[in-house]
């Protein structure tokens, strides 16, 4: 971190571009393998300890879940916009844009096996945060997609607006809601 910081610092812009387009080419590769090899490691391991948590529980359970969180998300941020008198936008769609982030539940949930002195219920947490977490990755982006096109933040074919202005085409302001 300390030699990225000191070349982010002391680098021309120049410099900064190339790595970066570097880096953008090499860095994809090595994060699919890391978090591959990190997953079929983390199944591996949990497959060994959960055979003792039944099937039915373990959906029924993952299933509120995902429902409940879900609904937080959007009632958690609607009522936070309003108490601060936010944007209508803002109360409507922030919500949909933290779906996809839920690994901190991971880490709060092996944090809580660690706790638990029951097997099964410490086992059942884990499982399904787990397959919530895998949930929220899958539907996530559709729901940030959902957020920032009806908000006019980027257009139905994706494009970004802000770049669109920068390239010098006319956009047209967002209508006011």
């Amino acid at each position: 971190m300390i030699v990225g910081i000191t070349f982010a610092n002391l680098s021309t812009k120049l410099a900064k571009h190339e790595t970066e387009k570097m880096l953008d080419q090499f860095s994809p590769p090595i994060m699919i393998a890391f978090f591959t090899i990190v997953g079929a490691e983390m199944v591996f391991l949990l497959h060994q300890e959960y055979a003792n948590v039944p099937a039915m529980e373990l959906i029924v359970f993952s299933s509120v879940y995902i429902i409940f969180r879900i609904i937080d998300k959007l009632l958690g941020t609607y009522t936070g916009g309003a108490l601060a008198k936010s944007n209508r936008n803002i109360k409507r769609y922030l919500g949909f844009c933290l779906l996809p982030q839920a690994q901190a539940a991971m880490a709060l949930a092996f944090y809580a096996r660690s706790q638990i002195d029951d097997a099964t219920h410490a086992n059942m947490i884990v499982l399904v945060t787990i397959i919530g977490t895998i949930v929220y990755e899958l539907l996530g982006p559709f729901g940030l997609r959902h957020s920032l096109i009806r908000c006019d933040e980027v257009g139905e074919d994706g494009a970004c607006i802000v770049n669109k202005l920068k390239k010098g085409n006319s956009v047209e302001p967002p209508p006011v809601k």
